[in-house]
């Protein structure tokens, strides 16, 4: 099984959505955005007691994001219509 390093463990690494499905053929293929390194970063100062803090919360308590963005758009976003339309978001 593949497998990924992350901040508690692994987690599986070896399957990408509709990868069976065969491009220009059972679907159009769209140039799409890039999912990292999109937007700049920027750094929030916080102390160190901070730091500690939320660390200790995050190594007790799960944290569940409410903002995430769970597809990826076309880098053209007037692609976008026709990239949903074809339900792979």
């Amino acid at each position: 099984m593949k497998t990924t390093e992350t901040r508690k463990g692994a987690k599986y690494a070896g399957y990408r959505s509709f990868q069976y499905l065969e491009p220009g053929t059972d679907y159009r293929e769209f140039e799409l955005a890039k999912e990292l390194d999109r937007v700049p970063s920027r750094t929030v100062e916080v102390s160190a007691s901070q730091e500690d803090r939320v660390e200790r919360i995050l190594d007790e308590h799960v944290a569940v994001s409410l903002h995430d963005h769970c597809f990826v758009v076309p880098q053209d976003f007037g692609d976008l219509a026709e990239y949903r339309r074809q339900g792979r978001d």
